[in-house]
């Protein structure tokens, strides 16, 4: 999620994640700008018709059920996540020991989608 050798809890992860999605805040202070959160998660380069990068975020939609789902997300080895989804006010940690394995990323893609989004997204 940094470019490698980072080691956090799924609980440091999710605070990170929870402190992007109320813009720097945490506990009514803030700890990071606004205007640094919002230009980190903007898109700067365009990886595929259905993929941006900001600053170390990828902004992705994802599916669930058929509700398309904006946020951005930190990805590492082995499939690691960290999604921040706005729209559902929700933070997801994924941690895995999956590292260098060929389909860490789509097995966690597809727990949260199949599982973690297709459970809310339900009537």
């Amino acid at each position: 999620m940094t470019g490698g050798g980072l080691g956090l809890r799924s609980r440091d992860l999710l605070k990170l994640g929870q402190l992007y999605l109320n813009r720097g805040t945490w506990n009514d202070k803030q700890i990071v700008s606004a205007d640094w959160v919002q230009k980190s998660i903007a898109p700067h380069a365009q990886v595929d018709d259905d993929t941006n990068y900001g600053y170390l975020w990828w902004l992705r939609t994802s599916t669930a059920g058929n509700k398309k789902v904006s946020g951005f997300w930190m990805q590492g080895n082995g499939g690691n996540k960290l999604a921040v989804l706005p729209d559902l006010d929700m933070v997801i940690v994924v941690t895995s020991k999956n590292y260098n394995m060929k389909d860490g990323h789509a097995l966690s893609d597809k727990l949260i989608t199949d599982y973690i989004l297709a459970a809310i997204s339900e009537p």
